[in-house]
């Protein structure tokens, strides 16, 4: 019989890679503008793939044919990446192809119509300004995200790709103008200004003094409702975040030296927090031990290092309650994408033509799949030696 049972020492704080991919979300449907253009984005990719003729015209247009347009994923945000780098990379030449495909009559009607209007859409400055906006903003967040998803990442770790995310963002929002010289690198035009009637408010005195905030210039109005609505959306969601994973990191920070400016007696209050926190596991030594460990580390070290050190020294004896800690905090995961990529093994594994698999087999050809680099180390002919030898039928007549 299953019972609920609740570990109040058991930490729980979410995928920091799916928390990165949150933050990213959460900035693309901050405003219109930038949901505008991701459909443009996956309108582009809808067009030239549903026809063999034009994908064809347009990778004969393209001159670097390592990146191509491409979908755009919910779920996975490398797709979007991918997607905004090959449209910057290839602006001049796909707004190449559709003009020779509006210009085509072996096109129909709908089509010569579509390629019209996605090629005014990017002779817009709008629309080069956030593509190279969302290039740069995606191009980071990948390489911060592929780094999320190694195995063993520990929540220090996190932490500080956090911290750097957080400081760039903070700095790129005062570049405007740089991203708006490149914009105009791909298309020579300016802002479109927009008519719109002025009308006519009466004010009453419960108002108070408040104003509608008025801009001078289409410019302006782009820069501050769009600009920095993405980039303070990012900044917001990405201290929100990380403040889950610098709560646990700064129970365990002292362990691996990270903090030399702490004194030996504030090392020895957070050695003894720690002993409260987890009394089932950690002696009162604890807070002993780890003033005598942590001069044998100069320098910063990870936490998964100073344990393989304590092995290799054979120091675990030595300090039995600073291995355990360390242990501690290592059973603390930052992702979860390890694990959930064995869960998409099934997928290729269990398709139509192995449907009438046994759970047994299904298991064994799963964990094969999951720890293929494992698998191609093994040496194949010594098992295939040893299955024969066990399934040979063949008797010995003496």
């Amino acid at each position: 019989m299953f019972t609920d049972f609740e570990n109040s020492l058991a930490l729980w704080i979410p995928c920091s890679a799916h928390s990165l991919n949150l933050v990213v979300s959460s900035a693309a449907e901050c405003c219109i503008t930038a949901v505008i253009y991701f459909g443009l984005v996956q309108a582009l990719y809808n067009f030239m793939s549903a026809s063999a003729q034009r994908w064809s015209q347009l990778l004969a247009k393209l001159k670097n044919k390592v990146h191509v347009l491409q979908s755009l994923s919910e779920t996975r945000w490398s797709a979007r990446s991918d997607a905004c780098k090959a449209l910057v990379d290839n602006y001049a030449e796909i707004q190449n192809a559709l003009l020779d495909i509006a210009a085509s009559g072996r096109q129909t009607l709908s089509a010569v119509n579509e390629a019209t209007s996605l090629h005014k859409k990017l002779q817009q400055l709008e629309t080069a300004v956030m593509c190279v906006v969302w290039n740069d903003i995606l191009q980071k967040t990948n390489i911060v995200s592929k780094a999320l998803q190694q195995a063993g990442i520990e929540i220090c770790t996190v932490v500080k790709l956090y911290d750097s995310l957080f400081s760039y963002f903070t700095q790129i929002r005062d570049q405007f103008d740089d991203f708006e010289r490149k914009a105009k690198m791909l298309v020579n035009v300016d802002y479109a200004e927009e008519r719109v009637r002025k009308r006519s408010r009466k004010v009453s005195t419960h108002d108070g003094p408040a104003v509608e905030t008025e801009f001078s210039s289409a410019r302006d109005k782009f820069k501050v409702q769009v600009f920095y609505s993405i980039l303070d959306k990012l900044i917001c969601e990405m201290h929100h975040r990380r403040a889950a994973y610098a709560d646990v990191d700064s129970k365990f920070s002292f362990l691996t030296a990270r903090e030399p400016e702490l004194s030996l007696q504030d090392i020895r209050h957070k050695a003894s927090s720690l002993v409260e926190a987890y009394q089932c596991d950690l002696e009162e030594a604890f807070v002993e031990e780890i003033a005598l460990f942590l001069p044998l580390f100069k320098t910063e070290t990870s936490a998964s290092q100073m344990l393989q050190q304590l092995i290799n020294t054979k120091l675990v004896n030595s300090f039995p309650n600073v291995s355990v800690a360390i242990r501690i905090y290592l059973s603390i995961l930052g992702t979860s994408c390890e694990g959930e990529r064995s869960f998409s093994v099934l997928k290729r594994v269990k398709n139509y033509l192995r449907s009438t698999l046994r759970q047994q087999k299904l298991t064994a050809l799963s964990l094969l799949c999951i720890e293929h680099e494992l698998l191609r180390q093994v040496d194949v002919d010594d098992i295939i030696a040893q299955f024969a030898t066990i399934k040979s039928r063949k008797v010995n007549i003496a």
